[in-house]
């Protein structure tokens, strides 16, 4: 079964929040594969969610897992700033810190909260990877999630020795582009502190 629009955008928080776990310590990141790395790290946070080991813990003490892995294996920067393209500079130090910070309490909370109403854990197959120009790869995957399968490709560049994804395309859609569009919106109609507001509510409502 195909994925409809909807249910792309609505399982996209899922691939951005793995997108932003791939990252590793550059020391290991220089001397493991990329495709290997993401398969790891991808597991890693399933089990959390998943595993028998993490069957005692609450929603909320499972989302603080999550995001002291998000925290302790990957700056946010780049992929922050990608996703808020030239609105970036209209913020200063305070509002982007406060923005980081909802940013990725949004993409873990709905990232646990979607996978809860699947019920059993998404099955990852990784296929080939691609070399792209620039030192750039595409590793490629599908995902069973309950009845449907899906087709997502990941995107990643090479910086100062370290793989870090920059994109994720879930059947043919750029989630980074998608969350663009939404912030673009946002501040084409209203302030920074709206946007933040937006995201506060946001979290808040799980």
């Amino acid at each position: 079964m195909r994925l409809n629009k909807y249910r792309i955008l609505q399982f996209g928080s899922i691939l951005v929040f793995l997108s932003i776990l791939f990252g590793l310590p550059a020391a290991r990141a220089e001397q493991g594969d990329p495709r290997d790395m993401l398969i790891q790290t991808v597991n890693e946070a399933l089990d959390i969610l998943n595993g028998e080991n993490y069957e005692g813990l609450s929603v909320d003490e499972k989302n603080e897992r999550l995001l002291a892995l998000v925290e302790s294996r990957f700056s946010l920067n780049i992929l922050i700033q990608r996703a808020l393209g030239r609105n970036w500079r209209n913020l200063d130090d305070e509002q982007r810190t406060e923005f980081k910070q909802l940013f990725s309490k949004l993409v873990v909370q709905t990232y646990s909260d979607r996978l809860a109403e699947a019920g059993d854990r998404p099955e990852f197959e990784f296929a080939e990877t691609i070399e792209l120009p620039k030192q750039r790869l595409e590793i490629q995957s599908k995902v069973d999630y309950k009845d449907d399968t899906i087709t997502v490709f990941y995107r990643l560049a090479k910086r100062d020795g370290k793989w870090e994804v920059y994109d994720i395309l879930v059947e043919g859609v750029s989630l980074l582009n998608n969350y663009r569009k939404q912030f673009d919106s946002i501040l084409r109609q209203g302030s920074v502190e709206e946007l933040l507001k937006t995201l506060r509510e946001k979290v808040a409502e799980f």
